[in-house]
């Protein structure tokens, strides 16, 4: 198994497929999948959006493919947060149907003018992604190396109370939007104050957040 990270300029016809989305977005860029939603097909995804001009994320009409759950930061049209992405070939760029044996992977960015994805795979299904690429757009890179995986969850770095209180909060509805329950709610079910449930999710936020972008 090799991980591929391909930089393709898509062609007038993907660029047309893709028009919808770009309508409000100027690019997405995911950094870091953390795990498999509650629903599951879907992957819980550390993502930064970065939105056209004038542009408000309220008024953003996201594709089935991508739930925001929770805004995390934002910088002017920059915006980071947590959510739900649907991952697949065909769901990375429209058209490209491909092995399911693959595990689409980050990089994973995407604008007008350029795509960059990563995948892992044998080396017949990522002759086979480089093969079908080459129809809706220009490859303008391709690097092979040797796919990681973390013996480890990210939540691992996390004390055990905080721990809980996140899973808890994710799977109660805390982190969706809108929310299914809030702060109190969270702290009644878990029979703490909601000063400790916020302080327990703040710090494992912040903690967690640290851990994904050391080095960035």
């Amino acid at each position: 198994m090799r991980k591929m990270i391909v930089q393709l300029r898509p062609g007038p016809e993907l660029q047309e497929l893709m028009e919808d989305f770009y309508g409000s977005i100027e690019s997405m860029a995911v950094l870091e999948f953390l795990g498999i939603s509650h629903r599951m097909e879907l992957r819980l995804a550390l993502m930064e959006l970065r939105l056209r001009p004038g542009t408000r994320i309220e008024d953003v009409s996201f594709p089935d493919k991508l739930e925001i759950a929770e805004v995390l930061r934002s910088d002017g049209n920059t915006y980071l947060v947590l959510g739900d992405f649907r991952v697949g070939s065909e769901d990375i760029m429209p058209t490209l149907s491909l092995s399911q044996d693959l595990v689409w992977t980050t990089p994973l960015t995407r604008s007008r003018e350029r795509i960059v994805f990563g995948c892992i795979g044998n080396g017949k299904d990522l002759k086979a992604v480089l093969d079908r690429v080459k129809d809706i757009g220009t490859i303008e890179d391709v690097n092979f190396v040797v796919p990681h995986f973390k013996d480890e969850s990210l939540l691992s770095a996390l004390p055990k109370r905080q721990r809980e209180v996140l899973c808890e909060a994710y799977r109660s509805g805390y982190y969706e939007y809108p929310r299914k329950i809030n702060a109190n709610e969270l702290a009644a079910k878990m029979g703490l104050t909601k000063a400790t449930v916020v302080e327990h999710l703040r710090r494992g936020e912040r903690r967690l957040l640290a851990e994904i972008l050391a080095g960035r």
